[in-house]
C-alpha cells in the first residue's frame, strides 16, 4: 500500500469489530463504538472509542496500518495525535501516579494460594 493512496479494504469496520469483539468487554465500553483515522509522521492509524458507564467518550484502542497489516498499538507507543483526541485516558496511560498514591497490592503465587485455598495454578 502506497501512502497517500485510497485504501482497498475497509480497515476501519475491521478495527471497529476487533475492538469490539475483544477490547470494549474488558474495558466496560458500550456501543455504539466510533472509528476515526488519522496520519501521524506519514503512517496511517486508526482509533476506536465508546461509550463509558459514566457516559464519557473512552478510548478502546488504536490500530497502525502498515502495508496492509492492522497491528494494535501498545499504549506506550501512542502518537500524540491520540492526546488530542482523548486526553482524559492519554493522562492515565501518561501518569507518573495513575493510582493517585494508592498502588494496587502486589499479587505473588502464596498470596493466591492462601486466598483460593488451592495448590494449583496455571
Amino acid at each position: 500500500m502506497r501512502r497517500g493512496q485510497p485504501l482497498q479494504h475497509d480497515y476501519v469496520a475491521e478495527a471497529t469489530a476487533v475492538a469490539k469483539e475483544n477490547y470494549a468487554p474488558l474495558l466496560k465500553i458500550e456501543g455504539p463504538l466510533e472509528s476515526g483515522t488519522f496520519t501521524w509522521r506519514e503512517e496511517r492509524y486508526i482509533y476506536v472509542s465508546g461509550l463509558a458507564s459514566t457516559g464519557e467518550r473512552r478510548l478502546v484502542e488504536v490500530f497502525h496500518l502498515d502495508a496492509g497489516a492492522l497491528t494494535p498499538v501498545l499504549a506506550y507507543g501512542y502518537p500524540p495525535p491520540v492526546r488530542d483526541l482523548f486526553p482524559m485516558d492519554y493522562a492515565i496511560l501518561h501518569s507518573d501516579d495513575p493510582w493517585n498514591g494508592e498502588f494496587p497490592p502486589a499479587t505473588t503465587m502464596a498470596s493466591r494460594k492462601r486466598l483460593s485455598g488451592s495448590s494449583y495454578f496455571p
